[in-house]
């Protein structure tokens, strides 16, 4: 590396040196030109960035809009499915109820058009509303608040607690006395009003009645054809774990139904073992029982074999000892020579002779 750089070093230094210069207009300079005296040139934002700045964009640009929407569609409280418009028989411009009534009518109508519940079925023109500065809006926003801490503090229902909250004291009491007057009113659909069920006639409470089961109705069916949907959808997202959830049914009762009767066969080896277990020592005292009598007979019979083995060589012995008499008596007589004999033969005469005569 100290030879690459010493080579390196010994090399000639450039003799021609160029400068380059390009002419601008004084816009492009005042372009260029920065704070601290020096140029830069405009680069574009990376890809990224910006698409971070866009949805930051977007993200404002939707909690604005959000701001805007009414209450009821920021918290996603239900909506009325028809929505009517106010009339009234007497307006009067300057009566807050009046203004009021026609003001909420007015928002429940705009909310339906600009935010249709499902599929709109035509396109409506949307309603105009007035803008509402960002200080008003907070303002009514803490007038409602307060009257509904108020209108609260005095209910016989809620409790303020330590944190300035009120709290339900009796839930139940508070849902009976709902039901109670849930049962007081009676709706009806045609024009559509509530009215005490203590001043309806029967034609109402039928007209009411239809209603209620018809709402009911409907939606029961709206209910049966979404369960109805998902059901298919979970069955074609589950179709394969369904079919491996049954092959895997039929090996576990397979192998449950083997597990049993191996079960069952231990349960049957265990109860013979244990019969096996008491029997073995009655079986071990008559065995020994059998082996002391067998032994005690093969005593006596070897007693008695040896009784007659002693007789045998008692009755061999008086044979010889007859034997060798007779045929020392031959012998004497001139029956037989003793030079006719063979020498084994000759051997065992003499034996005899010599038996005999110890014998007398």
């Amino acid at each position: 590396r100290s030879g690459v750089a010493r080579d390196l070093s010994r090399l000639p230094r450039p003799s021609n040196d160029y400068e380059l210069q390009l002419s601008i207009t004084d816009e492009q300079r005042a372009l260029l030109q920065t704070a601290d005296g020096g140029y830069k040139l405009p680069l574009e934002k990376d890809a990224e960035a910006l698409a971070a700045q866009q949805r930051a964009q977007e993200e404002a640009r939707r909690e604005q809009q959000r701001k805007l929407m009414t209450q009821v569609m920021q918290r996603g409280l239900p909506r009325p499915h028809q929505p009517r418009r106010y009339e009234s028989e007497e307006e009067d411009e300057n009566d807050p109820e009046e203004l009021l009534e026609r003001e909420k009518a007015l928002l429940v109508e705009y909310d339906a058009v600009t935010y249709p519940k499902g599929k709109p079925k035509k396109s409506a023109p949307v309603i105009p509303l007035e803008p509402v500065e960002e200080g008003l809006r907070i303002e009514a926003a803490k007038l409602l608040h307060q009257q509904l801490d108020e209108e609260l503090t005095r209910s016989s229902y809620f409790l303020r607690n330590q944190n300035g909250h009120n709290e339900l004291q009796d839930f139940e009491r508070y849902a009976q006395e709902c039901v109670e007057v849930d049962k007081d009113v009676i709706f009806l659909p045609n024009p559509p009003r509530y009215i005490y069920s203590k001043t309806a006639s029967n034609t109402d409470r039928l007209a009411g009645t239809r209603h209620a089961f018809e709402v009911s109705r409907n939606h029961l069916a709206a209910l049966t054809a979404k369960a109805a949907k998902q059901e298919s959808q979970v069955q074609i997202l589950t179709a394969g774990y369904q079919k491996r959830a049954e092959t895997l049914t039929g090996k576990l009762l397979q192998q449950w139904t083997e597990y049993q009767e191996a079960e069952m066969e231990q349960k049957c080896f265990e109860t013979l073992m244990a019969n096996e277990q008491v029997a073995l020592q009655q079986r071990l005292t008559d065995y020994g029982k059998l082996l002391n009598a067998e032994q005690a007979r093969e005593k006596e019979l070897q007693e008695r074999y040896r009784k007659l083995q002693i007789e045998l060589a008692d009755l061999v012995e008086v044979q010889k000892q007859a034997e060798m008499a007779r045929r020392l008596k031959t012998t004497r007589r001139g029956g037989v020579r003793v030079e006719d004999l063979s020498p084994a033969e000759r051997e065992r005469e003499r034996q005899l002779q010599e038996a005999a005569l110890r014998a007398m």
